[in-house]
Protein backbone atom coordinates (compact mmCIF):
# COMPACT_ATOMS: atom_id res chain seq x y z
CA UNK A 1 0.00 0.00 0.00
CA UNK A 2 1.44 3.47 -1.65
CA UNK A 3 1.25 6.21 0.66
CA UNK A 4 -1.19 7.75 -1.94
CA UNK A 5 -3.58 5.10 -1.91
CA UNK A 6 -3.78 5.62 2.11
CA UNK A 7 -4.09 9.63 1.64
CA UNK A 8 -6.99 9.05 -0.58
CA UNK A 9 -10.67 8.98 0.20
CA UNK A 10 -12.66 6.60 -1.68
CA UNK A 11 -15.15 7.91 -3.68
CA UNK A 12 -18.84 6.25 -4.92
CA UNK A 13 -21.08 7.35 -8.06
CA UNK A 14 -24.07 7.32 -5.56
CA UNK A 15 -24.63 10.09 -3.00
CA UNK A 16 -24.10 9.00 0.21
CA UNK A 17 -26.44 9.14 2.81
CA UNK A 18 -26.99 12.24 4.69
CA UNK A 19 -26.59 10.75 8.03
CA UNK A 20 -23.51 8.84 7.31
CA UNK A 21 -20.05 10.67 8.63
CA UNK A 22 -17.03 10.79 6.62
CA UNK A 23 -14.01 8.22 6.78
CA UNK A 24 -11.32 9.31 8.95
CA UNK A 25 -8.10 10.49 7.74
CA UNK A 26 -5.45 8.04 8.70
CA UNK A 27 -3.18 8.89 11.41
CA UNK A 28 0.39 9.75 10.77
CA UNK A 29 0.79 6.63 12.93
CA UNK A 30 0.05 4.63 9.72
CA UNK A 31 0.87 6.38 7.37
CA UNK A 32 4.33 5.66 9.20
CA UNK A 33 4.00 2.14 9.60
CA UNK A 34 2.72 1.93 6.21
CA UNK A 35 6.26 3.17 4.66
CA UNK A 36 7.71 1.05 6.63
CA UNK A 37 6.08 -2.31 5.45
CA UNK A 38 6.52 -0.06 1.83
CA UNK A 39 10.20 -0.27 2.98
CA UNK A 40 10.79 -3.99 4.14
CA UNK A 41 8.70 -5.40 1.09
CA UNK A 42 11.31 -3.39 -1.27
CA UNK A 43 14.21 -5.09 0.14
CA UNK A 44 13.05 -8.20 1.80
CA UNK A 45 12.30 -9.90 -1.56
CA UNK A 46 15.40 -9.18 -3.09
CA UNK A 47 18.12 -9.94 -0.55
CA UNK A 48 19.13 -13.52 -0.76
CA UNK A 49 19.75 -14.91 2.70
CA UNK A 50 23.23 -16.82 1.34
CA UNK A 51 24.96 -13.88 -0.88
CA UNK A 52 24.86 -10.22 -1.15
CA UNK A 53 22.21 -7.78 -2.11
CA UNK A 54 22.31 -5.73 -5.57
CA UNK A 55 22.93 -2.32 -4.76
CA UNK A 56 19.29 -0.76 -3.86
CA UNK A 57 17.38 1.99 -5.18
CA UNK A 58 16.50 4.63 -2.05
CA UNK A 59 13.76 6.88 -3.25
CA UNK A 60 13.83 10.38 -3.17
CA UNK A 61 12.23 11.33 -0.42
CA UNK A 62 9.11 14.31 0.10
CA UNK A 63 12.42 16.11 2.65
CA UNK A 64 13.31 16.74 -0.35
CA UNK A 65 10.82 19.60 -1.20
CA UNK A 66 11.55 21.30 2.13
CA UNK A 67 15.07 21.72 1.87
CA UNK A 68 16.16 24.94 1.04
CA UNK A 69 18.45 25.78 -1.65
CA UNK A 70 20.92 27.36 0.40
CA UNK A 71 22.22 24.10 1.63
CA UNK A 72 24.03 24.06 -1.90
CA UNK A 73 25.81 27.27 -1.62
CA UNK A 74 26.34 26.81 2.35
CA UNK A 75 27.70 23.71 2.55
CA UNK A 76 29.94 24.53 -0.39
CA UNK A 77 30.99 27.53 1.44
CA UNK A 78 31.52 25.11 4.64
CA UNK A 79 33.44 22.60 2.05
CA UNK A 80 36.29 25.44 0.92
CA UNK A 81 37.01 26.56 4.20
CA UNK A 82 40.18 25.84 5.44
CA UNK A 83 39.49 24.09 8.52
CA UNK A 84 37.22 21.53 6.60
CA UNK A 85 40.54 20.31 4.88
CA UNK A 86 42.27 19.36 7.93
CA UNK A 87 43.96 16.01 5.98
CA UNK A 88 45.57 18.20 3.87
CA UNK A 89 46.76 20.84 5.41
CA UNK A 90 48.21 19.05 8.46
CA UNK A 91 49.45 15.44 6.54
CA UNK A 92 53.33 17.17 6.45
CA UNK A 93 53.13 17.95 10.14
CA UNK A 94 51.47 14.31 11.20
CA UNK A 95 53.71 12.47 9.12
CA UNK A 96 57.01 14.09 11.12
CA UNK A 97 55.04 13.16 14.04
CA UNK A 98 55.27 9.58 12.80
CA UNK A 99 58.44 9.63 12.07
CA UNK A 100 59.72 11.18 15.75
CA UNK A 101 57.51 8.62 17.04
CA UNK A 102 58.65 5.63 15.00
CA UNK A 103 62.83 6.91 15.85
CA UNK A 104 61.37 5.96 20.01
CA UNK A 105 59.93 3.39 19.13
CA UNK A 106 62.30 1.68 17.26
CA UNK A 107 65.04 2.28 20.17
CA UNK A 108 62.79 0.45 22.72
CA UNK A 109 61.19 -2.16 21.16
CA UNK A 110 62.68 -4.69 19.68
CA UNK A 111 60.17 -6.68 18.32
CA UNK A 112 58.94 -3.18 16.11
CA UNK A 113 59.18 -2.51 12.75
CA UNK A 114 57.67 0.56 12.36
CA UNK A 115 54.71 2.97 13.16
CA UNK A 116 51.56 3.33 10.91
CA UNK A 117 48.76 5.85 10.89
CA UNK A 118 45.08 4.79 11.22
CA UNK A 119 41.47 6.46 12.39
CA UNK A 120 39.95 9.17 10.97
CA UNK A 121 43.47 11.09 9.78
CA UNK A 122 44.34 8.08 7.82
CA UNK A 123 40.91 7.71 6.51
CA UNK A 124 41.08 12.00 5.27
CA UNK A 125 37.73 12.27 7.35
CA UNK A 126 39.41 14.48 9.78
CA UNK A 127 38.73 17.68 11.62
CA UNK A 128 40.98 20.31 13.08
CA UNK A 129 40.27 19.01 16.83
CA UNK A 130 40.35 15.03 15.50
CA UNK A 131 43.60 13.65 17.04
CA UNK A 132 45.92 11.14 15.77
CA UNK A 133 45.98 7.30 15.92
CA UNK A 134 49.30 5.61 15.90
CA UNK A 135 49.83 1.77 15.67
CA UNK A 136 52.89 0.04 16.83
CA UNK A 137 53.53 -2.64 13.87
CA UNK A 138 54.88 -5.78 15.17
CA UNK A 139 57.28 -8.47 13.33
CA UNK A 140 55.17 -10.92 15.19
CA UNK A 141 51.80 -10.51 16.96
CA UNK A 142 52.04 -10.54 20.61
CA UNK A 143 49.49 -11.72 23.25
CA UNK A 144 51.21 -8.65 25.61
CA UNK A 145 50.46 -5.32 24.24
CA UNK A 146 50.84 -3.64 27.71
CA UNK A 147 53.92 -4.88 27.83
CA UNK A 148 55.20 -2.75 24.74
CA UNK A 149 53.18 0.08 25.89
CA UNK A 150 55.30 0.30 29.13
CA UNK A 151 58.18 -0.04 27.29
CA UNK A 152 56.87 2.51 25.27
CA UNK A 153 56.30 5.16 28.40
CA UNK A 154 59.72 4.29 29.97
CA UNK A 155 61.17 6.22 26.95
CA UNK A 156 59.57 8.82 26.86
CA UNK A 157 60.16 9.37 30.63
CA UNK A 158 63.63 9.67 29.53
CA UNK A 159 63.15 13.15 28.01
CA UNK A 160 62.04 13.74 24.24
CA UNK A 161 58.94 15.48 22.36
CA UNK A 162 56.57 13.15 23.98
CA UNK A 163 54.48 13.65 27.01
CA UNK A 164 52.46 10.56 28.24
CA UNK A 165 48.74 11.73 29.21
CA UNK A 166 46.97 8.34 30.60
CA UNK A 167 47.24 4.51 29.37
CA UNK A 168 44.00 2.98 29.29
CA UNK A 169 43.93 -0.64 29.17
CA UNK A 170 40.34 -1.56 29.12
CA UNK A 171 39.82 -0.27 25.90
CA UNK A 172 39.35 -3.04 23.02
CA UNK A 173 43.03 -2.56 22.32
CA UNK A 174 45.10 -0.82 24.98
CA UNK A 175 45.79 2.63 25.02
CA UNK A 176 48.60 5.18 25.56
CA UNK A 177 47.37 8.69 25.21
CA UNK A 178 49.96 11.42 24.73
CA UNK A 179 50.86 14.71 23.29
CA UNK A 180 52.91 16.72 21.66
CA UNK A 181 53.59 20.52 21.24
CA UNK A 182 53.61 22.42 17.87
CA UNK A 183 56.73 23.83 19.04
CA UNK A 184 58.74 21.03 19.71
CA UNK A 185 59.44 20.07 16.45
CA UNK A 186 59.59 23.32 14.54
CA UNK A 187 56.80 22.96 11.93
CA UNK A 188 55.36 26.01 9.90
CA UNK A 189 52.46 27.00 11.35
CA UNK A 190 48.94 27.98 9.19
CA UNK A 191 46.98 29.05 12.49
CA UNK A 192 49.60 31.31 14.66
CA UNK A 193 47.41 31.21 17.64
CA UNK A 194 47.32 27.21 17.56
CA UNK A 195 50.71 27.00 18.41
CA UNK A 196 50.29 26.14 21.67
CA UNK A 197 47.83 23.92 21.59
CA UNK A 198 49.04 20.53 22.12
CA UNK A 199 48.55 17.83 19.35
CA UNK A 200 46.78 14.94 21.10
CA UNK A 201 47.48 11.05 19.92
CA UNK A 202 46.29 7.12 20.82
CA UNK A 203 49.48 4.75 20.50
CA UNK A 204 47.98 1.29 19.84
CA UNK A 205 49.82 -2.01 19.46
CA UNK A 206 49.58 -4.30 16.27
CA UNK A 207 46.13 -2.66 15.51
CA UNK A 208 46.13 -4.12 11.92
CA UNK A 209 42.03 -4.13 11.47
CA UNK A 210 42.16 -0.25 12.14
CA UNK A 211 44.74 0.27 9.73
CA UNK A 212 42.63 -1.74 6.90
CA UNK A 213 39.50 -0.14 8.04
CA UNK A 214 40.99 3.31 7.70
CA UNK A 215 42.41 2.23 4.36
CA UNK A 216 39.09 0.76 3.26
CA UNK A 217 37.27 4.11 3.83
CA UNK A 218 40.21 6.15 2.37
CA UNK A 219 39.94 4.47 -1.21
CA UNK A 220 36.00 4.96 -0.72
CA UNK A 221 36.53 9.03 -0.43
CA UNK A 222 38.87 8.34 -3.22
CA UNK A 223 36.07 7.28 -5.50
CA UNK A 224 33.94 10.14 -6.10
CA UNK A 225 34.83 13.61 -4.51
CA UNK A 226 31.56 13.91 -2.78
CA UNK A 227 32.63 10.77 0.02
CA UNK A 228 34.79 12.80 1.91
CA UNK A 229 32.35 16.19 2.70
CA UNK A 230 29.26 13.54 2.49
CA UNK A 231 31.55 11.22 5.52
CA UNK A 232 32.60 14.89 7.38
CA UNK A 233 29.03 16.43 7.22
CA UNK A 234 27.86 13.55 8.82
CA UNK A 235 30.79 13.50 11.62
CA UNK A 236 30.30 17.09 12.55
CA UNK A 237 26.33 16.23 13.04
CA UNK A 238 26.93 13.31 15.25
CA UNK A 239 29.02 15.51 17.26
CA UNK A 240 26.76 18.81 17.19
CA UNK A 241 23.93 16.15 18.82
CA UNK A 242 26.39 14.47 20.72
CA UNK A 243 25.12 11.13 19.35
CA UNK A 244 28.94 9.99 18.01
CA UNK A 245 30.19 8.13 21.60
CA UNK A 246 29.92 4.22 21.84
CA UNK A 247 30.42 4.84 25.33
CA UNK A 248 27.31 6.52 25.82
CA UNK A 249 25.39 3.93 24.24
CA UNK A 250 25.43 5.99 20.78
CA UNK A 251 26.98 5.10 17.73
CA UNK A 252 31.13 5.06 17.60
CA UNK A 253 32.31 7.71 14.62
CA UNK A 254 33.83 4.56 12.66
CA UNK A 255 30.16 3.24 12.74
CA UNK A 256 28.67 6.26 11.67
CA UNK A 257 30.61 6.50 8.58
CA UNK A 258 29.92 3.00 7.78
CA UNK A 259 26.48 4.18 8.08
CA UNK A 260 27.31 6.72 5.68
CA UNK A 261 29.11 4.73 3.22
CA UNK A 262 26.23 1.89 2.73
CA UNK A 263 24.23 4.65 2.20
CA UNK A 264 25.95 5.43 -0.71
CA UNK A 265 26.15 2.08 -2.34
CA UNK A 266 22.46 2.19 -1.77
CA UNK A 267 21.25 4.93 -3.62
CA UNK A 268 20.41 5.23 -7.83
CA UNK A 269 22.72 5.25 -9.43
CA UNK A 270 25.38 4.00 -6.67
CA UNK A 271 27.77 7.17 -5.53
CA UNK A 272 30.52 4.13 -4.60
CA UNK A 273 30.65 0.75 -5.91
CA UNK A 274 31.40 -2.37 -3.43
CA UNK A 275 35.27 -2.65 -3.00
CA UNK A 276 34.97 -6.13 -1.41
CA UNK A 277 32.91 -8.02 -4.19
CA UNK A 278 34.47 -10.48 -5.88
CA UNK A 279 33.96 -8.72 -10.14
CA UNK A 280 35.79 -5.60 -8.55
CA UNK A 281 38.63 -7.44 -7.27
CA UNK A 282 38.82 -9.56 -10.45
CA UNK A 283 38.52 -6.28 -12.39
CA UNK A 284 41.20 -4.24 -10.19
CA UNK A 285 45.09 -4.01 -10.06
CA UNK A 286 45.69 -7.02 -7.99
CA UNK A 287 48.94 -5.37 -7.04
CA UNK A 288 46.35 -2.93 -5.19
CA UNK A 289 44.39 -5.63 -3.57
CA UNK A 290 44.83 -6.37 -0.04
CA UNK A 291 44.34 -10.23 0.89
CA UNK A 292 44.91 -11.65 4.27
CA UNK A 293 43.65 -13.53 6.71
CA UNK A 294 44.23 -12.65 10.39
CA UNK A 295 43.70 -13.50 13.77
CA UNK A 296 39.90 -11.78 13.86
CA UNK A 297 39.01 -11.60 10.47
CA UNK A 298 39.82 -11.70 7.04
CA UNK A 299 40.90 -8.50 5.06
CA UNK A 300 40.02 -8.68 0.83
CA UNK A 301 39.32 -5.70 -0.62
CA UNK A 302 40.63 -3.42 -3.81
CA UNK A 303 41.90 0.04 -3.63
CA UNK A 304 42.00 0.15 -7.09
CA UNK A 305 39.76 2.90 -8.06
CA UNK A 306 40.17 2.88 -11.81
CA UNK A 307 37.78 0.41 -12.42
CA UNK A 308 34.99 2.68 -10.47
CA UNK A 309 35.66 5.70 -12.57
CA UNK A 310 36.13 4.03 -16.17
CA UNK A 311 32.63 2.56 -14.92
CA UNK A 312 33.10 -0.70 -16.53
CA UNK A 313 29.64 -2.56 -17.60
CA UNK A 314 30.30 -5.89 -16.00
CA UNK A 315 30.77 -3.96 -12.15
CA UNK A 316 27.11 -2.45 -12.22
CA UNK A 317 24.20 -4.58 -13.97
CA UNK A 318 21.96 -2.38 -15.80
CA UNK A 319 18.50 -3.52 -15.23
CA UNK A 320 16.94 -2.22 -18.23
CA UNK A 321 19.77 -3.86 -19.94
CA UNK A 322 20.73 -7.10 -19.15
CA UNK A 323 22.82 -8.07 -21.94
CA UNK A 324 25.15 -5.13 -20.82
CA UNK A 325 24.73 -4.08 -24.73
CA UNK A 326 25.19 -0.61 -24.04
CA UNK A 327 27.33 1.94 -21.39
CA UNK A 328 26.41 1.31 -17.34
CA UNK A 329 24.40 3.36 -15.51
CA UNK A 330 25.20 7.05 -15.42
CA UNK A 331 26.66 8.86 -13.10
CA UNK A 332 24.57 10.28 -9.87
CA UNK A 333 24.48 13.69 -10.31
CA UNK A 334 23.65 14.53 -6.63
CA UNK A 335 25.07 17.32 -4.39
CA UNK A 336 26.03 16.91 -1.04
CA UNK A 337 23.17 18.20 0.38
CA UNK A 338 20.96 16.35 -1.31
CA UNK A 339 22.55 13.24 -0.31
CA UNK A 340 23.03 14.49 3.17
CA UNK A 341 19.25 15.15 3.60
CA UNK A 342 18.62 12.07 1.74
CA UNK A 343 20.81 10.20 4.56
CA UNK A 344 18.93 11.78 7.56
CA UNK A 345 15.45 11.25 5.86
CA UNK A 346 16.10 7.39 5.27
CA UNK A 347 17.81 7.50 8.87
CA UNK A 348 15.22 8.66 10.42
CA UNK A 349 12.22 7.05 8.72
CA UNK A 350 12.92 3.70 7.13
CA UNK A 351 15.99 1.68 8.74
CA UNK A 352 14.99 -0.85 11.57
CA UNK A 353 17.16 -3.34 13.09
CA UNK A 354 15.26 -5.85 10.45
CA UNK A 355 18.04 -5.11 8.25
CA UNK A 356 21.74 -5.07 8.67
CA UNK A 357 24.16 -2.01 7.05
CA UNK A 358 26.76 -3.99 5.17
CA UNK A 359 29.62 -1.96 3.15
CA UNK A 360 30.87 -5.41 2.71
CA UNK A 361 27.66 -6.77 1.14
CA UNK A 362 27.11 -3.18 -1.07
CA UNK A 363 23.83 -2.14 0.81
CA UNK A 364 21.06 -4.11 3.25
CA UNK A 365 20.76 -7.81 4.00
CA UNK A 366 18.20 -9.52 5.96
CA UNK A 367 19.52 -9.20 10.13
CA UNK A 368 18.02 -12.62 10.44
CA UNK A 369 20.35 -14.06 7.25
CA UNK A 370 23.70 -13.15 8.89
CA UNK A 371 23.22 -14.18 12.65
CA UNK A 372 25.78 -16.46 12.41
CA UNK A 373 28.27 -13.55 11.30
CA UNK A 374 26.63 -11.27 14.53
CA UNK A 375 28.07 -12.10 18.42
CA UNK A 376 25.61 -13.33 20.09
CA UNK A 377 23.89 -11.01 22.93
CA UNK A 378 20.95 -11.38 25.30
CA UNK A 379 18.69 -8.70 23.63
CA UNK A 380 18.55 -8.26 19.88
CA UNK A 381 20.35 -5.58 18.83
CA UNK A 382 18.61 -2.31 18.43
CA UNK A 383 21.16 -1.28 15.62
CA UNK A 384 22.94 -3.48 13.10
CA UNK A 385 26.02 -2.90 10.96
CA UNK A 386 28.21 -5.25 9.56
CA UNK A 387 32.10 -5.19 10.71
CA UNK A 388 34.01 -5.43 7.22
CA UNK A 389 36.34 -7.51 8.15
CA UNK A 390 36.36 -8.66 11.71
CA UNK A 391 34.54 -11.75 12.57
CA UNK A 392 31.13 -11.87 15.11
CA UNK A 393 31.08 -7.98 15.86
CA UNK A 394 28.39 -5.59 15.18
CA UNK A 395 29.75 -1.87 15.03
CA UNK A 396 26.27 -1.12 16.12
CA UNK A 397 25.93 -2.88 19.09
CA UNK A 398 26.39 -0.09 21.24
CA UNK A 399 23.21 1.40 21.19
CA UNK A 400 21.61 1.39 24.28
CA UNK A 401 18.16 2.49 23.02
CA UNK A 402 17.04 3.15 19.81
CA UNK A 403 15.66 6.43 20.94
CA UNK A 404 19.50 8.02 21.33
CA UNK A 405 19.71 7.62 17.73
CA UNK A 406 16.05 8.69 16.22
CA UNK A 407 15.25 11.59 18.76
CA UNK A 408 17.86 13.52 17.10
CA UNK A 409 17.46 12.33 13.60
CA UNK A 410 13.75 13.42 13.99
CA UNK A 411 15.03 16.81 15.68
CA UNK A 412 17.26 17.48 12.37
CA UNK A 413 13.91 16.62 10.14
CA UNK A 414 12.04 18.91 11.87
CA UNK A 415 14.50 21.46 11.56
CA UNK A 416 15.55 21.08 7.64
CA UNK A 417 11.20 21.49 7.38
CA UNK A 418 11.29 24.75 9.19
CA UNK A 419 13.95 26.22 6.28
CA UNK A 420 16.69 26.36 9.22
CA UNK A 421 20.35 27.34 7.91
CA UNK A 422 22.55 24.90 7.12
CA UNK A 423 24.72 26.56 9.90
CA UNK A 424 22.18 26.32 12.56
CA UNK A 425 21.25 22.75 11.20
CA UNK A 426 24.70 21.51 12.33
CA UNK A 427 25.06 23.25 15.50
CA UNK A 428 24.74 21.77 18.57
CA UNK A 429 20.68 22.18 19.74
CA UNK A 430 19.85 24.84 22.20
Amino acid sequence: MSLETLSETPTSTADPPQNENPLPQPSKRSIRLARRREWKARFDPVVPPSGPPLPQYVPMPELQLACPLSYNTEIQSFIDHPTFAATEVNYPRIEAIRCLLEDLVLRCVPSATGVALFGSACSTVMTPNSDLDFSIVLKTPTDSPSEILRLVRDEMRKGGPFTQDDYIPSARKPVTKCHIFHQVWNADQVDATAQDAPILFDIAVDHYLGVMNSQLIRTYCECDPRVRPFLLLIKKWTKAYNVADASMSRLASYSWSLTGLCFLQMVEPPIVPNLQSETYITASDQSLVEDHEYEDGIVRFSKDTAPWHSRQPNLLPNPSDPLQTTSPRPHNPSSVASLFVSYIDYMCHHYTNLHCMSVKHGGLVVTESIKHLLEETERPPRFVILDPFQKKRNPGVSVGRTSFIKTPLEETVAKIKSGISFVELISPPR
